[in-house]
């Protein structure tokens, strides 16, 4: 072989330096990971700041993010198949979200993948989720009212028909309620629901969505607890949206607390206004999904799949009607460690 040709051949072989650069450009981060999911090292793909060399993912993801990656780690071990599965982590710019594919080899040890997921797609995600989720919670009581109206027809006594009509009656209200609240976080993103901010007292409001919480409260063992301060002024609001607004500040506390928890509602003059709070005793929301909270069909990644309790809209429509009067709301949060929720109102 000539010099020229060596030289060629030299020229046209790819260095190791070449290799890493190309796979330092591939588009997506992949992770290898041992048995106890920490991190060993970075094979390809960007720098991923939360996830570096030596970092547990169990320090980057919130408990339930973390035990569905764990769980996700188990399945593709022991089927030896790729599972897939989204994240969040918190960053100075907001909440980050990653698609992962996991894959795990001989020795224990997994290969992941991350992809980011920008806002649209997450979005977009949400929505066919929440569709999928209410399809099932309207499809339910259909079907319960379906057998009733069979059973009702076929009802010998006056008793049987008595009970066949109130299960009727439980069901066709359960679906109207969840109707009525989907038709209102759509009026209210759209801009479509009228409101007219009156001066409005706000402790007969209060009242009133404590008293129509209190049955399902009961019904789940907890207790709910009033500090309604004295001689408060009113406030500049539309009253019935207001009513909502507390009613689904209620709810939500209360279908997310374990029985035998509390639930506490009180008020306080604050910065020429009235704060109303809400707080719990609950399971709490992850650090990662705090910012995320408000955004209609948003469901925290601590809740159970299967669980009929998180549609989605109830805090949206707490932040569009309060916002829409003047208001501001905040949220202050700990999972395993309950939930305050927060609307502050203009006095008048």
């Amino acid at each position: 072989m000539t010099e020229e040709e060596k030289g060629d051949k030299e020229a046209s072989a790819p260095s190791r330096v070449d290799v890493g650069n190309l796979l330092d450009a591939l588009p997506d981060t992949v992770l290898q990971v041992d048995r106890s999911g920490r991190i060993v090292a970075r094979i390809a793909g960007p720098l991923v700041p939360p996830f570096r060399t030596g970092v547990s993912f169990k320090e980057v993801l919130s408990v339930g993010d973390a035990g569905v990656l764990r769980a996700a780690t188990d399945r593709a071990r022991e089927s030896g198949c790729t599972q897939q599965l989204t994240v969040s982590t918190p960053s100075a710019e907001g909440t980050k979200h990653y698609d992962l594919r996991v894959r795990c080899f001989e020795g224990g040890n997994a290969v992941l993948v991350l992809q980011g997921v920008d806002s649209r797609v997450r979005l977009e995600r949400r929505r066919g989720e929440f569709i999928s989720r209410i399809s099932h919670d309207l499809r339910t009581p259909l079907t319960t009212m379906l057998l009733m109206a069979d059973l009702l027809r076929d009802a010998s006594t006056e008793d049987e028909r008595v009970e066949h009509l109130s299960v009727l009656r439980a069901e066709a209200q359960r679906e109207q309620a969840l109707i009525e609240r989907l038709l209102r976080v759509g009026r209210l993103e759209a801009g479509a629901m009228r409101m007219t901010p009156v001066p409005t007292p706000l402790t007969p409001l209060l009242l009133a969505a404590v008293s129509s919480a209190a049955p399902e409260a009961a019904d789940r063992g907890l207790r709910i607890d009033r500090e309604l301060a004295p001689d408060l002024p009113l406030v500049l609001g539309d009253a019935a949206a207001l009513q909502t607004a507390f009613a689904e500040m209620l709810t939500n506390a209360i279908r997310f607390t374990p029985r035998g928890g509390e639930v506490r509602v009180a008020t306080t003059p604050s910065e020429g206004g009235i704060c109303v709070q809400v707080r719990d005793t609950g399971i709490g929301i992850p650090a990662v999904d705090l910012p995320l909270v408000w955004e209609p069909y948003f469901r925290g990644s601590n809740v159970p799949v299967d669980s009929a309790a998180a549609a989605g809209v109830g805090l949206a429509i707490v932040r569009l009607t309060v916002e829409a009067v003047g208001g501001r709301v905040r949220i202050d949060s700990a999972e395993g460690r309950g939930t305050t929720v927060g609307a502050w109102l203009p006095a008048y």
